[in-house]
């Protein structure tokens, strides 16, 4: 009883430090989600105010929105369990090693360990804003050169990284085509730990090139483009890479709906004569297969679109992204996102590395609107 006693005044300072931890973590991610929610919800009573649902559409929606909440539930339930027991698993054991003087960690130890795992969840933001130099393409470096410009597209070369490599001439040059909404950078990621899908292509001495998306909320080109126009500015990108590389036809990778945009012009016929072959990432070809896609009500595209200052219309991009969102939605909750980062800081020793800042990062700040013509060619 004395060793228990002895370890109560540790216990409990630990006890709270991890409890206010948890709501500052808790906190964020909650606020973070509603931010989102609260936009979509500002857009959908707009929306239904100027397009009222039917009574079927709206039974449709309100059975989608609990079918998501039984099922947001249920995943927090598992999660809260899962977690629950392990904490409980550890807890007895370093009870246990605390009444009978035993080898191992006691109950203060346990404590301020699990303590320091919660803190550094509710810490995390300063990871995510730390790798800001390291994540992504830096245009304004000496390793990317801008080589061409179009209405609504940057064309950049992505140099080598690797010492001792050159762009070899004799090899056949990549066009590398990212995703409208989710941005340029996840395709360099983070160069400098050798994990970064362009500078695979580059290290290698191919001639990379990457078609980066200008700025949609500055650029007028960019808020109303079209499939076709995206069609002929990729065509014309192409015909640079190739001038630029002694004639040689272009092979275009296209990663998630980047890809999805290159097959499509390419079935377009328009590119025969500047492009002969196709890479797809991750690409969403196959999206109708997927429940959790063609499961969702059939909505008016007015429900996804923002107003821009410029007057034209675009759709959302956290709006698309929270619908992303809401097909994980069992992973997606704020209580499972911050149980399963407090499991990843326990699984690493709390030293996950740099890539779990990287990817929120990448989810939580590269989220950018898309042409409505694109939003709708896509869905």
């Amino acid at each position: 009883m004395y060793s228990l006693l002895r370890e109560m005044p540790d216990f409990t300072t630990s006890w709270w430090r991890y409890m206010l931890a948890m709501m500052r973590a808790s906190n964020r991610e909650v606020g973070e989600f509603n931010d989102n929610l609260f936009i979509a919800a500002h857009i959908a009573m707009t929306a239904a105010r100027d397009n009222p649902l039917s009574m079927l559409e709206a039974f449709e929606v309100i059975e989608h929105n609990v079918s998501l909440a039984r099922k947001g539930a249920s995943g927090m339930q598992e999660k809260m369990a899962d977690y629950a027991f392990d904490q409980i698993e550890e807890g007895t054991r370093a009870y246990l090693n605390t009444i009978l003087k035993a080898d191992g960690e006691k109950l203060g130890g346990y404590m301020r360990r699990e303590a320091e795992i919660m803190e550094a969840v509710a810490n995390f933001n300063e990871q995510i804003e730390a790798i800001g130099d390291e994540f992504g393409f830096h245009f304004d470096t000496p390793n990317y050169k801008l080589v061409h410009e179009t209405d609504a597209f940057d064309l950049y070369q992505v140099m080598p990284l690797k010492e001792g490599v050159e762009v070899r001439k004799d090899l056949k040059p990549v066009v590398l085509v990212p995703p409208y909404m989710l941005g340029v950078h996840i395709l360099s990621f983070l160069p400098f730990e050798n994990k970064s899908y362009s500078h695979s292509f580059a290290n290698e001495g191919i001639p990379t090139y990457v078609r980066v998306v200008k700025d949609i909320m500055t650029t007028e080109k960019v808020q109303t483009m079209t499939p076709e126009q995206d069609c002929e500015q990729t065509r014309e990108i192409c015909a640079k890479v190739m001038e630029l590389n002694d004639g040689k036809k272009v092979t275009l990778n296209g990663t998630c709906q980047g890809g999805y945009i290159c097959m499509m012009n390419i079935l377009s016929g328009k590119l025969q004569d500047v492009c002969d072959a196709l890479i797809t990432n991750v690409t969403p070809v196959d999206g109708t297969y997927s429940d959790a896609i063609s499961g969702m009500p059939t909505m008016h595209h007015d429900f996804i679109t923002t107003t821009l200052p410029s007057g034209n219309k675009v759709a959302n991009g956290y709006l698309l992204s929270l619908g992303m969102r809401f097909v994980a939605i069992d992973r997606e909750t704020p209580l499972v996102k911050v149980l399963d980062q407090a499991s990843l800081q326990r699984a690493t020793g709390m030293n996950p590395g740099k890539t779990p800042a990287a990817l929120f990062r990448w989810l939580l700040k590269e989220r950018v609107h898309l042409p409505l013509a694109i939003a709708n060619m896509s869905s």
